[in-house]
């Protein structure tokens, strides 16, 4: 996941002041990014004006960076599969990035069938495992 946190004085002021941030990062690293946008003592808000995930997730411009980074760092633990799965619940129950966390923790409670494409075929599948 990438974020271009913007520094939100400088924006009021006309300029566009900010830079790309790969998440998960450390306290260290986003204090150093908020600096470097000149986050600090003149300026005191930064807001998200672009952003980057291969989850299909939408990042609200004022979204929690500890939110965030914490969602980075649970998906940056899954495995392929786990990854492709989550994408496909996301897709399918609309999951907020505030939820992702609780969703991780709960994959085990699905079960993704990448072959059954249409109603047809998810129909055969449950009539044939309601016969074994």
């Amino acid at each position: 996941m990438r974020i271009y946190l913007t520094n939100l004085g400088k924006y009021k002021e006309g300029e566009l002041l900010g830079l790309w941030l790969k998440l998960p990062c450390t306290d260290e690293e986003l204090q150093t990014a908020l600096t470097q946008i000149g986050i600090g003592e003149q300026y005191e808000e930064s807001f998200i004006t672009d952003y980057e995930n291969d989850l299909g997730l939408t990042v609200d411009e004022h979204a929690s960076l500890t939110v965030l980074n914490e969602v980075a760092k649970c998906v940056n633990g899954l495995s392929a599969d786990d990854l492709h799965l989550l994408q496909a619940v996301i897709e399918l129950e609309s999951v907020s990035i505030s939820n992702v966390v609780e969703v991780v923790g709960r994959l085990n409670e699905y079960i993704l069938h990448p072959h059954i494409t249409n109603e047809e075929e998810l129909g055969r599948f449950l009539w044939k495992t309601a016969r074994a």
